[in-house]
């Protein structure tokens, strides 16, 4: 149940934590002291635009903001702890600051806190993720002072432990930090390139030391044009697999597991496709079946993706090839399942709404020969 009180002392925190008064806060986003008094205080709520000019201020979604569960409680993700800012800022001084191989760079670095990477979220069994950003310059220094004293043995590495067993002071049953180095520019341009995970990880990534060195907001969306290309990238992807499943003349167990494999890599394509068709990024692959949940698709085809996987929970029976038969018949084009009905309908949809060709999206598996000779 939202409280406005609970929400009220979320804001305080935020705006304490980057060491604002309300009047700073309040001339930063363009209102006045007495509402951001009235905000934390519980008595009203910021408007939408206000909503959305705070959660630009702290480098975090809009939905993150208004999440106001206890941070120390478990919450509806899973076993997720919520650290505060102000502890991790603590941390990042005491432990990653001092850091000997970082020199004098330290006024010079951003640090971004990606939890486990592409979850955006701490818990027992996901690691702390600490993301330094520079310049290059800097970069390359802090390499060459990390290769020197024997922490790294390429200039090009930048993924270290903190060798300091201190860390549960601040993160009780996390398992041990790390942190990254990387160079801003390098960043920058994995982002333009539109790469969906980095695109994912970035998004999520919350801004604990802000030196000049920020990820945008407008990196983490697609162009028209970029989204189209994706979009029939992922549902070729999708169809190709469904025809490496097919049944073959060689009834061996390896055979059965192959024709497994290309039915999972099926279902991990069209969760990819899931998340454009909302042209979001998405997540690592180990992640692809927790987070894809969220989405309308997975919400709308969620009892066909758990029928095809305990379809495929055992293929050591004499009904194993039949079992994977049905996988690739309730997920491909052939009609014979109401399943693949549904998701043919749904990706062409998507397709269409996203401004595909009406044409392409007909043709159907007939674009297969296209898509394989331009690859």
């Amino acid at each position: 149940m939202f409280s406005q009180i609970a929400f009220g002392e979320k804001l305080k925190k935020y705006r304490k934590a980057r060491n604002y008064t309300q009047t700073e806060l309040a001339m930063r986003i363009g209102v006045s002291a007495q509402a951001v008094s009235k905000w934390e205080k519980g008595d009203c709520l910021p408007d939408v635009y206000n909503l959305k000019m705070l959660a630009k201020l702290y480098h975090i979604s809009m939905d993150f903001l208004m999440d106001i569960e206890d941070e120390n409680e478990t919450s509806k993700r899973g076993n997720i702890m919520a650290i505060s800012t102000t502890t991790i800022q603590k941390f990042v001084h005491d432990q990653l600051f001092t850091i000997p191989e970082l020199g004098e760079h330290t006024n010079d670095l951003s640090v971004y806190l990606t939890g486990s990477r592409d979850a955006g979220v701490f818990s027992d069994k996901q690691n702390v993720d600490f993301e330094i950003i520079c310049t290059q310059s800097i970069f390359d220094e802090i390499q060459k002072n990390l290769l020197a004293s024997g922490k790294t043995d390429s200039l090009l590495a930048s993924f270290y432990d903190f060798e300091n067993a201190g860390y549960e002071e601040y993160f009780e049953c996390t398992t041990l930090p790390h942190f990254s180095v990387s160079p801003y520019e390098r960043i920058l341009e994995k982002l333009q390139r539109y790469d969906e995970v980095q695109m994912w990880m970035w998004k999520k990534a919350r801004l604990i030391v802000d030196n000049g060195m920020t990820i945008h907001e407008e990196l983490f969306s697609f162009p028209q044009d970029v989204l189209i290309e994706r979009l029939k990238k992922y549902y070729m992807e999708f169809n190709l697999s469904i025809i490496d499943a097919y049944p073959s003349i060689d009834d061996s167990d390896e055979m059965k597991h192959i024709a497994a494999y290309s039915i999972y890599n099926a279902l991990i394509n069209l969760y990819r496709f899931c998340f454009l068709a909302e042209k979001q990024p998405f997540p690592f692959t180990d992640s692809l079946v927790i987070h894809v949940k969220g989405t309308k698709m997975y919400a709308a085809c969620e009892s066909i993706f758990n029928e095809i996987y305990s379809l495929l929970g055992n293929l050591n029976g004499k009904d194993a090839w039949e079992r994977l038969e049905k996988c690739r018949g309730m997920l491909c084009y052939d009609n014979i399942y109401p399943s693949s009905r549904k998701i043919s309908e749904y990706m062409d949809n998507a397709l269409l709404d996203a401004g595909c060709e009406k044409e392409w999206v007909d043709a159907g598996y007939n674009n297969i020969a296209d898509y394989i000779l331009s690859a």
